[in-house]
């Protein structure tokens, strides 16, 4: 929900299956960067969800950022698909690979030289840390960026009403998600965790 122009553009990566080596979801917290690059590789390979396919790994850099990580990452990544007609690996958190600059130097050689069955995604709120270095910079130059924006009140309403039809929560009125969207601080997270709640 909001995030028309970017769904455009990936639709029509879908349409030609003509994917780039890497795509980057760029954005603040919570505007659904994770469950966007989710949903591309999902709807590239014909599939409601993602989840369980041995074809797609997902990593939250924050955590696995040495060197043996992106390794260990970049020979998957010369693997040819199992199942899918091709292998997606995100890097959530992305930024996070900066601090360790041999392990950034790894990725940037995957990006580099990229294998014709296997797409990168990463994902960051930080963009503007690949800047602030060399490798960043190169790494941030072999993406094709897709920049998130924040939710307007009309883009948390819509995804509200979505949440409680699909939960058939009937009991949350107008009054009640209207609430939740002044509560919600412009997050898709927040919006959803306090209509849960």
């Amino acid at each position: 929900v909001g995030h028309v122009a970017a769904i455009h553009v990936l639709k029509g990566i879908v349409a030609q299956a003509k994917f780039p080596s890497a795509i980057m979801f760029a954005g603040p917290t919570s505007v659904g960067k994770t469950t966007l690059a989710r949903a591309f590789a999902a709807s590239a390979c014909g599939l409601e969800s993602i989840a369980q396919q041995s074809d797609f790994t997902e990593v939250n850099a924050a955590d696995k950022r040495t060197i043996d990580d992106m390794r260990n990452l970049g020979q998957l990544a010369r693997q040819r698909p199992m199942k899918m007609s091709r292998r997606f690996i995100l890097l959530d958190e992305s930024q996070q690979l900066l601090s360790n600059a041999a392990a950034a130097q790894v990725a940037l050689q995957m990006v580099e030289s990229p294998v014709r069955t296997t797409t990168w995604m990463l994902t960051t709120m930080e963009p503007e840390r690949f800047q602030s270095s060399t490798v960043g910079k190169a790494i941030l130059n072999r993406c094709m960026v897709v920049r998130l924006k924040t939710p307007t009140e009309d883009d948390l309403y819509k995804q509200g009403v979505r949440i409680v039809k699909g939960e058939k929560l009937g009991f949350v009125g107008k009054e009640a998600l209207s609430a939740i969207v002044q509560a919600s601080n412009h997050e898709m997270r927040t919006l959803a965790n306090l209509t849960q709640s």
